[in-house]
């Protein structure tokens, strides 16, 4: 990559993120639209009470409550930082998306994307709605990107150790990591070089890890009882009638979701990427389910189809490519190379 290229993604990354940083603090988005100014959810005002909580104010562990405080990581580094609690959050987050463009570059280059087309990715990744409207809510959904990016990139890069460190780390972030056992699950069945004992152990290893894992941040954690994922009719008839929920996860989907279809879908193309593709289909699909499966238990909106970006990004520059190439294989009468 140019330096002047990654430097116009970081500064971009930077500005489409200020305007609602700490809930419109710069700019009040929804005044423009004639909304009144958006209220703090749930979710971040845990994560505020949660960062004051490691600050040392013993008396937020009342206020706190589960399943966020199973989500300790960010709250844990905001506060450190000499900020209210909230922009400490958002600072964060902010340096985990900045982060996430260096890693998704190596994403990329796994491919054997050219330069240009893994600039292409990051600008899918930049210029878009989540990093707009989520990166600095005071959600930790941005730093679960950067941890399911890099992941991600370990695990195709076949760094085990590195990747279940990751793994381990990011679970910490948000139980959401849990879609990267059926990833690694299907990286595993695809390599020639491990015999089947193998592959079981590895993956045994991945679901032992974040048992264990689960119970330890259950049992220690701030907050009383076990909270769990439970589809219940009342939410879901809330989310059913909530017109915002469904277009929020439509835009937020996005360009690298439909290019990522466009490429599955598309016969000519079934050929490049290699068997790889079924990880990261894997990933998108278990991705999708998440968000499908909030409409049932949660709260459902567009942050949670956010996930999907670090596996669809490669499949919507991969079919960026093929269309591009192929423009140019009809003029020239030459055939197709995506790994150029």
């Amino acid at each position: 990559m140019k330096k002047s290229q990654t430097i116009i993604i970081l500064v971009s990354l930077i500005i489409i993120s200020i305007p609602r940083f700490n809930w419109d603090e710069f700019c009040n988005v929804n005044a423009l639209i004639g909304r009144e100014k958006s209220k703090k959810t749930l979710d971040v005002n845990q994560y505020i009470a949660y960062t004051e909580y490691f600050r040392g104010k013993s008396n937020m562990q009342s206020q706190l409550l589960e399943p966020f405080t199973y989500r300790p990581f960010v709250p844990f580094l905001a506060s450190f930082l000499p900020f209210k609690a909230i922009t400490s959050i958002n600072l964060v987050n902010l340096i985990a998306l900045l982060l996430t463009v260096f890693v998704l570059q190596k994403l990329l280059k796994e491919f054997n994307f050219s330069r240009r087309y893994i600039f292409y990715g990051e600008i899918l990744f930049v210029y878009s709605f989540p990093v707009f409207y989520y990166s600095t809510l005071g959600y930790v959904d941005p730093v679960l990107i950067l941890f399911l990016t890099m992941a991600l990139y370990l695990l195709i890069k076949g760094k085990f150790i590195s990747f279940i460190l990751v793994f381990i780390l990011g679970l910490t972030v948000k139980e959401t990591m849990v879609i990267l056992i059926p990833v690694a699950g299907v990286y595993l069945s695809l390599q020639e070089d491990l015999s089947l004992s193998r592959k079981i152990l590895l993956f045994l290893i991945i679901i032992v890890i974040y048992l264990l894992e689960s119970i330890v941040i259950r049992n220690y954690v701030p907050g009383k009882g076990t909270y769990l994922w439970i589809p219940q009719s009342d939410k879901l008839l809330y989310n059913l009638k909530r017109v915002a929920g469904y277009i929020t996860t439509i835009i937020v989907f996005g360009v690298p979701g439909i290019g990522a279809i466009l490429f599955l879908t598309c016969s000519e193309c079934k050929k490049h990427i290699g068997r790889i593709k079924y990880v990261l289909l894997t990933g998108m699909v278990f991705s999708i389910l998440v968000s499908i499966f909030a409409i049932f238990s949660a709260y459902a909106e567009g942050r949670y189809i956010w996930i999907t970006y670090p596996f669809t990004i490669p499949l919507a520059v991969a079919y960026l490519k093929f269309f591009i190439e192929r423009k140019k294989s009809v003029s020239a009468n030459v055939p197709i190379d995506l790994h150029q």
